[in-house]
């Protein structure tokens, strides 16, 4: 039997590690994975359901996990792997567990600069596309409500999706009227206009919340999204049209960021 290397809080080990990843996957695989880290010589510390942080080289330690059979896996935000089985359910099930592991430091790991500038980009494609004031637009996995100040200069009424109810209580403190995704619906039954989906489309697994949205969305309304290093594009686009959206390509107004691809998807 393998023996899980417990490290306390402000070890040596932890101080002087040349890397470390914070590995996230379904907690049914946890040991099995924490079992091949440590017989591979790399201490790890079980910090919550369905996640441990393993001390070493990140490089390494990914290499490692990643070459493990039935499973894909995705770095994030550096110091972060996300292990992924084969079922759509269980991948939502991982990411969820992350935002949800992540969202009060969510902001300290990411470039708010860069998401700012991408949130600016998305919402001047819906001026350029004819949004009217006071049109309704969905920030969908509006995370911690980094769209809030943004959106200010806009005369629309923004309204932050997200699945994290951590990160929802965030955004709403910041000002901003945030639901989950199973309430738009209901909470705006003659539809709303526009949505935009700021680096999280490469993220998103289970489809009927993207499918809420869409059905929420009035004929003539529309959609725009990056997708980092062009992560998930095709998978969405191919549902987006199963759905009879026309399919656009944005052009890009800021170069300053590499931000991925645009796309835009209207309803017919």
């Amino acid at each position: 039997m393998t023996t899980v290397k417990i490290l306390p809080e402000r070890s040596s080990t932890m101080q002087h590690a040349d890397g470390y990843l914070e590995i996230v996957l379904h907690s049914r695989l946890t040991s099995k994975f924490v079992g091949i880290l440590c017989d591979a010589g790399f201490p790890c510390e079980p910090i919550g359901e369905g996640i441990f942080r393993c001390f070493g080289s990140s490089d390494i330690i990914a290499n490692i996990v990643s070459k493990q059979p039935d499973i894909e896996t995705q770095r994030y935000l550096d110091h972060y792997l996300l292990v992924f089985s084969l079922d759509a359910g269980v991948r939502q099930h991982v990411v969820d567990i992350f935002f949800e592991h992540i969202a009060t430091e969510y902001e300290k790991r990411i470039d708010l600069e860069r998401n700012r500038a991408n949130v600016c980009n998305l919402l001047n494609f819906l001026k350029i596309s004819g949004m009217r004031d006071r049109s309704l637009v969905v920030d969908y996995g509006c995370g911690t409500g980094i769209s809030a100040n943004v959106s200010i200069q806009y005369a629309w009424r923004i309204v932050g999706v997200d699945r994290c109810h951590v990160m929802r209580s965030i955004a709403a403190s910041k000002g901003m009227t945030v639901l989950a995704p199973v309430d738009i619906s209901q909470a705006y039954p003659a539809g709303v206009d526009a949505a935009f989906c700021s680096y999280v489309l490469h993220l998103v697994f289970d489809l009927s919340d993207i499918k809420i949205l869409w059905d929420s969305l009035r004929v003539g309304g529309i959609l725009v999204a990056n997708f980092h290093k062009g992560s998930g594009e095709s998978r969405l686009t191919e549902f987006f049209t199963s759905l009879g959206a026309q399919i656009g390509e944005p052009c890009v107004v800021d170069d300053k960021y590499q931000h991925g691809l645009y796309r835009s998807y209207v309803k017919d």
